[in-house]
């Protein structure tokens, strides 16, 4: 049978792994954590933090046991899938074709725009006027 140690132990590092590929910086896995957390939903940054506090404790305090083993493992695999899901999902984003007007979308992207504000901007009217087109005389 698996110690709470291991299981801790497992969970945490595959945590730091899975953050650091998202591009977190820091000492710990707390500091990693805040280091993305404006890229990641606060149920997660929660998850992390509530992680990272049992791990500390578990490993820092004589005598400290997990109270509830299975929220921990419940709270590792919940975060543990969210960040597997970004990371991969942003591997395997191919670069598109680019014509006209280029926008540029940062390496990481978490959230998407739903299709409706899309459909909205491109509805607009130009702001400014195409150069290669001749002015009305």
């Amino acid at each position: 049978m698996t110690s709470q140690l291991e299981i801790v132990i497992n969970a945490t590092k595959k945590l730091e792994s899975l953050l650091t590929l998202l591009g977190a910086e820091g000492r710990g896995l707390q500091e990693k954590c805040d280091s993305v957390a404006y890229l990641l939903p606060p149920e997660i940054v929660g998850s992390v933090k509530y992680l990272a506090r049992n791990r500390n404790k578990l490993l820092h305090e004589d005598g400290f046991e997990l109270s509830d083993l299975g929220a921990f493992q419940y709270q590792a695999s919940s975060a543990i899938a969210y960040l597997e899901k970004v990371t991969t999902y942003n591997q395997e984003v191919e670069e598109p074709v680019r014509k006209g007007i280029t926008v540029t979308i940062p390496d990481k992207v978490i959230h998407h725009v739903p299709i409706e504000e899309l459909e909205w901007f491109s509805a607009q009217a130009p702001l400014f006027s195409d150069p290669a087109e001749k002015p009305k005389s």
